[in-house]
Parts: structure tokens; C-alpha cells; sequence
């Protein structure tokens, strides 16, 4: 029952992020040529960052609102969110131009 509880929790994060890695990484290849190791790491990486964004951002902010984040001063906060935005717009910029 463990694991289906951590999966439960976790589950808005998987969701969230299963989809943009399954494009970014499926755009390298041929549909259908696709070799089996591409798919289990592309599962990983969904772990990977579902988990991260669980206990760095979900977790923080249902326990605390956004106030969570107040601990950082003014300009680290603001250094904070450009590099967010930074590393969640290079994936869709990497498929939008196709390199």
C-alpha cells in the first residue's frame, strides 16, 4: 500500500509532467523506432521531477501558502523565479525550434 500512497500524492506532479518529457524526448526519434531504454528513461525523469516539484514547491505552498517562500530575501526570491521560468521555458523552446 506504500507505494500506491507515494504515487497518490504525487500524482498531480506526475501528471504535470509526464507529457512535456515524453514530447521532448520522442521528438529525437522516428515514431515507432523508438528502443524500449528511451521509454524507461523518460519514466524516470517523470519521477525525478514530479518529486522534485513535490517537495520543493507543492509541499511548501499546501503547508504554508505561498508565504513558504517569503525566508528568501527580495532579490533572491526574484533571482529564483527568472531562473524557474528560465529552466521551464528551455524544453518548449528546444521542441518549438527542433534542435
Amino acid at each position: 500500500m506504500k507505494p500506491l500512497l507515494i504515487i497518490g500524492k504525487r500524482s498531480y506532479s506526475l501528471y504535470l509532467w509526464h507529457y512535456p518529457i515524453i514530447v521532448f524526448v520522442n521528438s529525437y526519434y522516428v515514431q515507432g523506432q523508438i528502443p524500449v531504454y528511451v521509454y524507461i528513461i523518460e519514466i524516470l525523469l517523470t519521477a525525478l521531477m514530479a518529486e522534485i516539484s513535490y517537495r520543493f514547491i507543492e509541499t511548501p505552498i499546501r503547508k504554508k501558502g505561498f508565504k513558504a517562500f517569503a525566508f528568501l530575501p527580495k532579490k533572491k526570491s526574484q533571482f529564483a523565479r527568472t531562473v524557474l521560468v528560465i529552466l521551464l521555458l528551455i524544453p518548449s523552446i528546444i521542441v518549438s525550434v527542433g534542435i
